[in-house]
């Protein structure tokens, strides 16, 4: 992550808070949340990351998911729809009241690059009040469309995002980062598979990445336009725009 994006947020970000982080796949809100959180700790806060993907279905779960609907957006991790929400609002509620908790993990180098929830036994357990709580997700921020979308198929993905809107009542603050052009993504993912091959001996091929993130196209289509909107929803909102190699535009 550019240090130059990493110092604006810093002095924007004040504490306590409940940090949110938007981004499209690849565009770096992971290492982003990752250098924050270690800054956090450093300054003796009480900090925690979690990311939206965590709370993917399980394997088994996506798998007859993918088996029972004819969505093709569905048929694989990803989208609205694709996540365990009764988890995600139990564990957010115990960690904004300071509650003791485990939050799950997924790892997508699992199953050929399919992935699953791991063990519970694996779980990271947080014991004590945060200070700072960091959400990341890629469709973070989309607000649903209240008229009819011509794609039936995202139609169905648009009912499912009303699902997620009280994530948002959540955060203080909103980080957006966006790339200029949404295609960046299918590269950016490509990357992020080959490095996860790498640290993890299995992921995606660069060809099943590729057909992988090409599904979500029609989605940041759709709604990354919507994330500004939400603006007046929070204490502080920024948006960074990125060029192909991830650096600020401004």
């Amino acid at each position: 992550m550019d240090s130059h994006i990493f110092n604006r947020v810093n002095t924007w970000i004040d504490t306590p808070c409940v940090l949110g982080i938007s981004g499209a796949q690849g565009s770096g809100k992971s290492t982003l949340a990752g250098q924050l959180n270690d800054h956090f700790l450093k300054h003796n806060y009480y900090c925690k990351t979690i990311s939206i993907d965590d709370f993917y279905l399980t394997f088994e779960q996506q798998q007859n998911l993918a088996k029972n609907t004819k969505n093709p957006y569905l048929k694989q991790r990803g989208y609205p729809g694709t996540h365990d929400l009764e988890l995600l609002f139990a564990t957010l509620d115990a960690l904004k009241d300071g509650k003791p908790c485990s939050i799950p993990r997924f790892d997508k180098a699992l199953n050929g690059g399919l992935g699953d929830r791991v063990a519970e036994s694996q779980w990271e357990q947080v014991q004590f009040p945060l200070e700072v709580i960091i959400v990341e997700g890629w469709f973070l921020g989309f607000m649903p469309h209240f008229t009819q979308i011509e794609d039936p198929f995202l139609n169905q993905i648009n009912e499912n995002l009303k699902d997620y809107e009280d994530l948002y009542s959540y955060f203080t603050h909103f980080l957006y980062l966006k790339p200029k052009e949404v295609e960046y993504t299918i590269d950016w993912r490509v990357e992020a598979e080959q490095e996860r091959r790498k640290t993890k001996g299995s992921g995606l091929s660069d060809s099943e990445a590729k057909a992988y993130i090409e599904k979500f196209i029609p989605a940041y289509k759709s709604y990354a336009h919507t994330v500004s909107e939400r603006s007046a929803e929070f204490k502080k909102y920024l948006a960074i725009d990125l060029d192909k190699n991830r650096q600020p535009l401004s």
